[in-house]
């Protein structure tokens, strides 16, 4: 065997290392931290819920379970659509498909449904989507099939009803507590309306369908920040538009692709009280997080 081929093999492999050492300088990647050089993380892992047995705290004996058998745990969601939490310790679910709304009490390791009730009788929600909620406990729950927003108090019953005439299978909403108006959005339409928090009343709408700023193309869903910036989540635009609180158009962020700071098939949107703003990504199965100025700053998932 000769040596000839290797040697020459390897003095190609040297030359190459020689030339791309004096080739321009490579320009260093941007290194995404959130937040910036912080020692300290803001977003942990720390459970997931996915059936009767992540929430109820009434656990069986050794005893029990010899005798009985050991219970599987029964999976609580076939289909959610939007999750709210009222930050002490109850979580909202909407089930469009199963027509109901769970509701989560993990301070009590209880897990029960909405009840909406009507001259009496206890009725069944037909397809709640969108779920809010208020300071004094008031918790708000979207029927796109039924055209209403439907009223219910922190034990879960209900309070009221509130048809929406003009609004064709409204799908969300966010309340803005400062200025005592909920805001609700209607794909189908491309528009927002604007509703007395009082008794629903609507006082307003923008929008209509196109890819301008104060245009949408099947808006999904939105949030109002601490200052009443309303972020309004264009779906099919694959951005986010925020709006000042008197409705004028401030700036538009995100677009459609793989790349960092980009969506494929977004569905939701969280503001939290420092400005963070969370869009989840449904195809990618994660969620992209950007300061209230529309900058990139994390994609978890």
């Amino acid at each position: 065997m000769s040596l000839r081929p290797i040697v020459l093999t390897g003095l190609l492999f040297v030359l190459l290392g020689l030339v791309a050492g004096c080739s321009a300088p490579q320009v260093q990647q941007k290194r995404y931290f959130w937040p910036p050089f912080s020692p300290e993380p803001k977003i942990e892992y720390i459970k997931f819920i996915q059936a009767d047995a992540d929430v109820l705290k009434i656990a069986m004996s050794r005893t029990q379970e010899l005798i009985f058998g050991r219970q599987r745990p029964t999976p609580l969601f076939t289909s959610p659509f939007d999750v709210y939490s009222d930050g002490r310790g109850k979580i909202y679910v909407s089930e469009p498909s199963q027509a109901f709304v769970h509701l989560i009490d993990f301070n009590l390791g209880t897990i029960d449904r909405l009840k909406a009730k009507s001259a009496g009788r206890t009725l069944e929600l037909r397809s709640p989507t969108g779920i809010s909620g208020a300071a004094d406990g008031t918790i708000y729950v979207v029927d796109s099939h039924a055209d209403s927003i439907f009223l219910f108090g922190a034990d879960g019953r209900q309070k009221g009803e509130w048809k929406l005439k003009g609004i064709d299978r409204p799908v969300n909403l966010a309340v803005d507590e400062a200025r005592e108006r909920i805001f609700v959005v209607a794909p189908d339409l491309h528009k927002v309306f604007v509703l007395s928090k009082k008794d629903g009343t609507v006082l307003s709408s923008f929008g209509g369908r196109g890819v301008g700023p104060g245009e949408f193309n099947f808006p999904l869903d939105l949030d109002v920040d601490q200052d009443g910036n309303l972020y309004v989540l264009d779906a099919m635009n694959a951005r986010v538009q925020m709006f000042s609180p008197e409705g004028e158009f401030v700036r538009m962020f995100g677009e459609r692709g793989t790349a960092l700071g980009s969506f494929q098939i977004p569905k939701g949107i969280a503001v939290d009280r420092e400005g963070h703003v969370y869009v989840t990504d449904s195809m990618s199965n994660r969620f992209v997080v950007f300061d209230r100025d529309g900058t990139y700053l994390l994609t978890i998932g």
